[in-house]
């Protein structure tokens, strides 16, 4: 942690580009998916549409949501 935080500005510029990109109506998500099959748990960083569950989360609020074989028909 204490390297981290030595070297934090150095992800600066990744952040301003990533940001630069965005359209109007998009925002940057971390995002976790974690396939059961494997027990892999992949983070990442995506652009997500602001109107949807994921672009409207502000500050510290989380989501999460499942996909199975078994629900694919959303209700709502």
């Amino acid at each position: 942690m204490e390297n981290f935080q030595k070297k934090k500005q150095d992800l600066d510029p990744f952040f301003r580009k990533l940001r630069k990109g965005l359209q109007k109506d998009e925002v940057v998500r971390h995002v976790g998916e974690l396939d059961l099959e494997t027990g892999i748990l992949e983070v990442k960083l995506t652009k997500e549409k602001r109107s949807p569950a994921l672009g409207s989360l502000k500050y510290a609020e989380s989501s999460f949501e499942i996909f199975s074989e078994c629900y694919q028909n959303r209700l709502w």
